[in-house]
């Protein structure tokens, strides 16, 4: 196999999944020998740390904020034109949107888009979100090749018909040696949240987004302590200073404050997921959840929306509900604290969504496009 030269562009490689599975990714491709390089919008992320050691180049483009339009574009043309990939791949919404518009300044390299979401409700967001998030689609018509990370977001895009030939699924992968069952982990997390043994925790691990329908989530938690009283709940991410304040809300008005937990969250994610007992996706929209399926590469069940591939990542592992529906959603999670699960969360995952299939498929998309 020809070896390629891939520059990627994301906006950040901050704490995220999108950006976890990029630098996995690039790792994975580097190691079999192709020349990769990530430029960033904004430099600074967690997982930048040791990217170069693996032989990944970083490449900082400084933008200034929405209004550094041109002095971004003359920097990334510089990037493109120094390391001369044959393909440059972005990833997300507003990558997108910067790779295709900018197509004429890359030269030779073909370029490919990464769509990570399927059809949502765009209602929550600013106006600039919305245009992006509007503009993208009609901007995907300039890519040579789409991957998108699951069924729901080909569907979704194929609807458009401009370009339903050039779309790829590649499902995200996920390091199940990095996510696994730890009986250490869990007690000393547990601990530090002050949830006893045998006291059930249930757990959300998500930013604090309109998307992923907090509300959902916390509406559910109120129902499952009218039968578990003892259940406790945690939410992990993080979000503005007024999200976390019309959360806190909202918990009080239900009258959580006792049963629920607060964590930041970070890098250390495998950690935290060992400590739950159930892990909610209460989304209102997903491509590919990356927490549902690490969770469950720790063997933990989930209790997850209807939306995206949530339904083909959980399989009979878990529960799988209506979004927006808190009674139902109360109601698979009490079943799963009982037990109600047919097999093994963690089986499925190394099964069907590895690390290695992922770079495998990819290699092997970019390396046909990069042979045209």
């Amino acid at each position: 196999m020809k070896p390629f030269s891939v520059l990627f562009l994301i906006r950040s490689l901050a704490v995220g999944g999108a950006e976890r599975q990029l630098s996995q990714l690039a790792r994975g491709l580097a190691a079999r020998g192709h020349k990769v390089a990530i430029a960033v919008f904004y430099g600074g992320g967690a997982f930048e740390s040791g990217l170069e050691q693996d032989n990944v180049v970083l490449v900082d483009l400084e933008k200034r904020g929405r209004g550094d339009l041109a002095g971004f574009a003359r920097r990334f043309r510089r990037a493109v034109k120094d390391l001369d990939p044959d393909i440059v791949h972005s990833y997300l919404a507003d990558s997108n949107l910067v790779a295709a518009t900018l197509k004429p300044l890359l030269g030779r390299a073909r370029l490919v888009c990464g769509v990570r979401a399927s059809r949502f409700d765009t209602s929550g967001y600013d106006f600039a979100t919305r245009l992006a998030m509007g503009l993208e689609r009609f901007a995907l018509r300039n890519a040579d090749l789409v991957i998108a990370n699951s069924s729901a977001g080909k569907a979704s895009l194929a609807a458009n018909g401009a370009f339903a030939g050039r779309i790829r699924v590649i499902h995200n992968g996920i390091d199940t040696g990095r996510f696994f069952p730890d009986e250490e982990a869990r007690e000393k997390t547990r601990t530090r949240y002050g949830v006893e043994a045998g006291v059930p925790l249930v757990g959300m691990v998500a930013r604090f987004d309109p998307l992923k329908d907090h509300g959902t989530f916390l509406r559910a938690a109120k129902r499952v302590l009218q039968q578990r009283p003892a259940t406790r709940f945690v939410l992990v991410g993080d979000g503005t200073r007024e999200e976390r304040r019309g959360l806190e809300g909202f918990s009080r008005h239900l009258g959580l404050e006792d049963a629920l937990l607060w964590d930041p969250g970070g890098e250390a994610t495998a950690v935290l997921y060992n400590a739950l007992d159930v892990l909610v996706s209460s989304s209102i929209s997903e491509g590919f959840s990356n927490v549902i399926a690490e969770a469950m590469a720790c063997d933990v069940p989930c209790a997850a929306t209807d939306v995206g591939d949530s339904a083909e990542i959980v399989g009979e592992t878990g529960r799988v509900v209506a979004p927006r529906d808190p009674e139902d959603l109360s109601a698979a999670i009490l079943a799963l604290l009982d037990g109600g699960t047919r097999s093994s969360p963690r089986l499925r995952i190394i099964e069907r969504f590895g690390l290695e299939a992922q770079v495998t498929a990819t290699e092997s998309e970019l390396v046909q496009l990069a042979a045209r």
